[in-house]
């Protein structure tokens, strides 16, 4: 048998074993009176018995062939899976992919050109503050009626690592205010890297059928259209550019619940969510990506308002009309922090940083988004 195996190419641990096994067939025959050097096949024609002894022999050696077979291909299979580069994850074995390794770039922001809208309020100062702590050159927008608050921010965030703080008034309402707000930008400094869609108003808190017909319509105007009027020429500019951009819309959480007394603002703010999506499908071959941002109760004078807003519609639901006390806004925050599983009010800062995120090349996959920031509100 060794002969047979010897023509194959097997490892030599296989040829070990038929060695021995070889050895075991001889002392066998010498046991049995046969003299070493006679093949079993001539052995058949020997006496009485011999057949019996020959069929065992050879159906030995058979045996011992397909399992030296079957030891073979396992072996040859073993070493093809070890010809493939591997890493271990996890104490699990799994083939390197062959496709080139792309650089992640950690996403900078130096010398970037950040628009950003209701860049007088808690939110919009918060993230330009965020975008000018990487030396980004930042434009904030804002009604007329802001602009001592604006100049007075654009010094601040100069102070605070901005390559260059500026300031545009617009109604982003008004067509003519917003193209003036993208030209005037451009003309300045050049490409729009960046667009913060996040000037909105909340309206009174009543119940539908006690809404102000006009200002509902206000809310609508600014929520909705003055949004998409910012969306549409902005990406105009990026596309123009060549270079793409990012575009993050402000939401809320009240456009995906739907709160009670806040029908204006909530279908507003859906139609935020709605835009995004659209919007990222349009403007993603264009190297432009669309995301939002949807937050829940933050720190600020929005949570002032929303508060006073609530007691305040409560008060007048219920016929009640005594006044507005202090323990009465106390209790209305306790409620309101003791529905949110975080049981906190987030953070301007940790809503920047939300935002800065999704601009950033950590969420170049990322379009179409809208990422509640809101303490696990709506888990």
């Amino acid at each position: 048998m060794q002969w047979v195996l010897g023509s194959l190419p097997f490892p030599s641990w296989v040829i070990n074993i038929e060695m021995r096994f070889s050895v075991f067939l001889r002392q066998s025959l010498y046991r049995l009176h046969c003299r070493p050097e006679v093949t079993c096949v001539r052995r058949l024609s020997y006496g009485a018995g011999s057949s019996e002894l020959s069929r065992n022999i050879i159906g030995g050696s058979l045996a011992t062939l397909f399992l030296s077979f079957i030891v073979y291909r396992i072996s040859r299979k073993k070493k093809e899976t070890h010809d493939i580069p591997t890493q271990t994850i996890s104490s699990v074995v799994v083939p390197t992919s062959t496709a080139p390794e792309l650089p992640i770039s950690k996403g900078t922001f130096r010398s970037k050109c950040v628009l950003i809208t209701g860049g007088a309020g808690d939110i919009g100062s918060a993230v330009a503050l965020t975008f000018s702590q990487e030396g980004a050159k930042v434009v904030l927008v804002d009604l007329p009626s802001t602009e001592a608050v604006l100049k007075e921010k654009c010094s601040s965030l100069v102070t605070a690592g901005a390559e260059s703080a500026s300031y545009v008034t617009a109604d982003v309402t008004k067509v003519e205010d917003v193209k003036n707000m993208v030209d005037k930008t451009r003309e300045s400094l050049g490409n729009i890297d960046i667009f913060f869609n996040n000037a909105g108003i909340q309206g009174k808190l009543r119940p539908l059928v006690d809404q102000d017909d006009l200002g509902f319509k206000k809310v609508l105007d600014v929520n909705i259209y003055g949004v998409f009027l910012g969306m549409k020429y902005v990406s105009k500019a990026m596309e123009e550019s060549g270079k793409g951009g990012v575009i993050v819309n402000t939401a809320s959480v009240a456009g995906l619940i739907g709160p009670a007394n806040m029908s204006a603002y909530a279908a507003s703010k859906f139609a935020v969510v709605g835009m995004t999506k659209s919007a990222a499908k349009d403007l993603a071959h264009h190297g432009i990506r669309v995301c939002a941002i949807a937050p829940g109760i933050l720190e600020g004078k929005m949570w002032d308002t929303q508060v006073y807003g609530i007691v305040e519609c409560r008060k007048s639901t219920q016929g009640d009309s005594s006044p507005i006390t202090e323990k009465d806004l106390k209790d209305q925050e306790a409620r309101m922090i003791e529905a949110n599983p975080i049981r906190r009010l987030g953070k301007l800062s940790e809503v920047a940083a939300v935002v800065k995120f999704l601009c950033s090349d950590d969420a170049s996959y990322l379009t179409g988004v809208v990422l509640p920031i809101d303490g696990g509100r709506l888990k």
